[in-house]
């Protein structure tokens, strides 16, 4: 970035006569105006001779720092010609000589101030006052750094720079990982950083450093060669290296704004903190192989363990400076037992195999150091052995006889045949064992039930537990015992000792019968169909359900005849076993009553109508029984044909038992059978006149009466046939009257006279 001029013009003074000497002006562009770029460069207004001056940077362009125009003015001639010479003030701080000022070229790729001074001389040969100026090229850019922390460019603009490293990016910030094996928690700087200036060149000679440490003053300021800076690692926190350089401009430097040399600072904060975790080794330790590698196995009751403790290395906590080797630091050893047994105190020194089984123990080491890193737990194997097996001793009878199922009364019962209902003591069975171990105070004993008297067969159940023992099946069984020390089940480290007891289960007990359905019951007697007995079933504790050895006999059940049967039953198991004999009684009843069907039964409820003194012939019913088939019907009846009124007839039969139809003891409802019958006169009584024994006159006739109820069929009124009036025959008596009524009636003809009837014949004129 370059600097732009400034420039001031100086006046001289004005002739006001023929020999007034001309007048000069300088000008400079309006955009190097010396007001606008000095107040914003501060660039000075007078050098140090008092003249007028601009400051451009080195190598400036004409077009990035013009030279002033000269313009001269006479009164009487008008504008005239300056000229120009230059003489060199001051380059690259060296004050030049008067003598040797003209001889150096102005130029500007040189730090350097130049005076120019303009003449002019009018026609008359006066000359102007001489107008002079300074120029001065001055360089504002420091040198380019570059260290081990990294290369920074500066420019006018960036006059320092600060860059923060830290342990998440920098691997020299972890304490004590920088300074190799010999001096792990010294840190070196190395002291060859480089410096170059666009102007002096190399000017790594310039370079100046200083070290601040955590919670301490800075160091001063000295060259590369004479800092000698070193870290101790050791010392966390943050530590500052500042890095300075600058050029050789002098006066015409730009530094603070002022006339000094150009200076560089380059500031790098490094945190120096711990992350690195601890190790644990042991003289005896071998990691590869993950166990105690002198003493690994030790015999239960006779090997005694002793800790060989373990070492915690940090490369920061254990480096001694002064004697440059690493001091041991013992853990604080947490002897944790992780297996079996759990009774073992933490922080224990030793194990002792004579109270324990046959197992691995884990002793656990663990370390932390001063920044709180915890160190990767280590791991001690111990194993103890066990080479003496236990003695597994039975209590009680070897071989057991069991009744099998609940019968606890049999000859030559066992001790072991106590349980509840006589069966086997699973319970005793269990417990009448015993174990002894010379290392194991408290053995394990596993029993299993096995098919067969060996125990070699299989598992009773699947699983062979005790409570599978089949009391119902006979055969031979057998209880394997198996006592193990150590760690019962794990094939690796347990010692085992086994016994066979065996277990003969007989069956001595009878099978049991099971009459299905009713052993006593009254049957219905009917002719359709035949009896068939429910049967029985027959189980035993042993054989399981033997039904198919039920027999059966007695008597066979008839069910159409009336009586009592017995049928029997009986059963027997494969041992020979009866069962006690069951009976079931059957007894056949007929409790059944005769049921009737009317003959012509109307098909509604309503009275059966008959006409009045036409004679009445009942339809009757037919009665039948399940057993008798048809039996004889009794109708009961009161219908009087001359008395009109509703009647009733009733219809009863009976049975062999006997009962009735209508009998209370009828099996379901008793059922009562009538017919009802309604007498009524629907006939309108005839009147005939005579004169002189001749019929002169005659009522209408009706020709029939109603339908009769049963038969469908109307009575036939006999006046409507033209028959003689059995009045005509009276005797001048009622009483004939009503007997000739009652006398046509056999005829199929009703009467309807007066109920009574004058002695004599009365005259009706014609």
């Amino acid at each position: 970035m370059k600097t732009i001029l400034c420039a001031l013009v100086a006046t001289g003074a004005l002739a006001v006569q023929d020999t007034a000497p001309p007048v000069i002006t300088l000008s400079l562009a309006s955009k190097h105006a010396f007001d606008q770029d000095c107040a914003a460069h501060s660039c000075p207004k007078k050098n140090a001779g008092g003249y007028k001056s601009v400051t451009c940077e080195v190598d400036a362009t004409k077009a990035e720092c013009p030279l002033p125009t000269c313009a001269a003015y006479d009164h009487h001639d008008g504008v005239l010609t300056c000229s120009m010479y230059t003489e060199a003030v001051n380059v690259n701080n060296q004050v030049i000589p008067a003598a040797k000022a003209k001889g150096i070229p102005f130029t500007r790729n040189l730090r350097a101030e130049f005076l120019l001074r303009y003449d002019a001389v009018d026609a008359a040969g006066n000359d102007a006052d001489q107008v002079s100026f300074t120029f001065i090229f001055h360089d504002p850019v420091p040198p380019t750094l570059k260290t081990e922390f990294g290369s920074v460019t500066a420019t006018q603009a960036l006059r320092s720079t600060s860059i923060a490293l830290n342990s998440a990016t920098r691997t020299e910030a972890e304490a004590c990982s920088q300074g190799g094996t010999t001096a792990p928690c010294t840190w070196t700087i190395k002291g060859d950083s480089t410096a170059n200036d666009d102007y002096d060149g190399d000017v790594t000679a310039n370079i100046r450093v200083s070290l601040t440490a955590p919670k301490a003053g800075a160091t001063a300021f000295a060259t590369q060669a004479a800092a000698n800076l070193k870290v101790d690692t050791r010392q966390l926190g943050d530590w500052t290296f500042v890095t300075k350089v600058h050029d050789n401009a002098g006066i015409f430097g730009y530094e603070n704004g002022l006339e000094q040399d150009n200076v560089f600072t380059q500031t790098v904060t490094t945190t120096v903190s711990d992350n690195t975790k601890p190790t644990i080794t042991s003289d005896d330790w071998n990691l590869a192989k993950g166990y105690n590698d002198h003493q690994s196995t030790l015999e239960c009751g006779v090997d005694t363990y002793v800790e060989a403790h373990a070492n915690c290395w940090d490369k920061r906590d254990q480096w001694d400076t002064a004697t440059a080797k690493y001091l041991v630091k013992r853990t604080a050893v947490a002897n944790t037992f992780v297996t079996s047994p759990s009774t073992y105190p933490a922080n224990t020194k030793t194990i002792d195999a004579a109270a324990s089984e046959t197992t691995d123990y884990k002793v656990t080491y663990t370390c932390s150091d001063s920044s709180s890193n915890a160190a990767t737990p280590t791991v001690r194997t111990i194993t103890v052995q066990d080479t003496t097996d236990p003695v597994v001793t039975m209590k009680g009878q070897h071989t057991v006889e069991n009744s099998a199922g609940t019968d606890a009364s049999h000859a030559g019962k066992t001790d072991f045949e106590n349980g509840a209902a006589g069966k086997l003591n699973i319970s005793k069975l269990r417990t009448q064992v015993g174990c002894t171990d010379e290392c194991d105070t408290s053995p394990t004993i596993v029993s299993t039930l096995h098919f067969g008297g060996d125990c070699t067969g299989a598992l009773v159940g699947g699983d062979g537990n005790l409570d599978n023992f089949p009391e119902y099946t006979a055969g031979d069984y057998s209880v394997k015992y198996v006592c193990s020390d150590g760690n019962a089940g794990d094939v690796r480290t347990a010692r085992k000792h086994q016994q066979c007891r065996k277990i003969q289960n007989v069956d001595h007990t009878k099978p049991t019968i099971t009459i299905l359905g009713q052993d006593s019951m009254t049957l219905e007697a009917t002719h359709t169909g035949n009896y068939v007995d429910d049967g029985a079933v027959c189980s035993d504790q042993v054989d399981g359900v033997i039904s198919q050895n039920v027999e059966v006999s007695g008597d066979v059940v008839n069910l159409s005849k009336a009586g009592a049967y017995d049928i029997t039953y009986n059963c027997k198991d494969s041992a020979g076993n009866s069962a006690p004999t069951l009976h079931r009684s059957v007894t056949v009843k007929q409790t059944t009553c005769p049921t009737c069907v009317l003959n012509d039964a109307p098909a509604t409820a309503a009275p059966l109508l008959h006409e009045a003194s036409f004679p009445y012939t009942d339809a009757g019913a037919v009665c039948s029984d399940l057993i008798d088939g048809i039996v004889t019907t009794v109708p009961t009846s009161d219908v009087n044909v001359e008395q009109t009124g509703t009647y009733t007839v009733t219809y009863r039969a009976k049975n062999s038992v006997p009962l009735w139809n209508d009998d209370a003891a009828c099996r379901g409802t008793a059922n009562s059978y009538f017919r009802t019958v309604k007498v009524v006169d629907t006939l309108k009584p005839i009147i005939q006149l005579k004169y002189n024994s001749v019929e002169v006159a005659r009522s209408a006739v009706l020709d029939t009466g109603i339908p009769d109820s049963q038969t469908g069929v109307a009575a036939a009124n006999p006046a409507a046939s033209g028959l003689t009036l059995m009045a005509e025959q009276a005797t001048g008596s009622a009483n004939a009257w009503v007997l000739a009524a009652a006398a046509s009636a056999v005829t199929g003809l009703a009467l309807l006279g007066l109920s009574s009837r004058a002695a004599t014949a009365t005259s009706v004129p014609v």
